[in-house]
């Protein structure tokens, strides 16, 4: 919302996010700003697919300095907390298919804890 000249509070914020109020306003340098929830919708669903983009760059940045017949890739394993966001737009950048654990927060989590088991204990 900053970036539409808007600084919430947490309750209105959370107002907002939870569908509760469909139209924030607020006075800035340049007067009354208001935002929709649409327009908020659309905001982040563009953030989303500019981040996803970038990521999609440097993925196949990696998988094109991998040496000659490692680069037979058809099946990645997104995790993590952006797992949800990116999925779909990474699968149409790619045109590989993506995996998603069914917790993909805690993945990276329970594999480091697989791994530290391995070698610690």
């Amino acid at each position: 919302l900053r970036e539409y000249g808007i600084d919430l509070p947490e309750e209105v914020a959370r107002r907002f996010i939870t569908g509760e109020a469909r139209e924030v306003s607020s006075w800035s340098s340049g007067g009354l700003v208001r935002i929709t929830a649409v327009e908020l919708a659309r905001a982040i669903k563009d953030a989303v697919a500019s981040a996803a983009r970038r990521l999609a760059y440097r993925i196949n940045e990696f998988l094109s300095s991998l040496p000659p017949g490692l680069t037979c890739v058809d099946t990645i394993v997104i995790t993590g907390g952006g797992a949800e966001l990116f999925k779909s737009h990474l699968e149409k950048a790619l045109r590989v298919k993506m995996i998603k654990p069914d917790e993909p927060t805690f993945a990276n989590a329970r594999g480091f804890h697989k791994i530290a088991r391995e070698l610690y204990l």
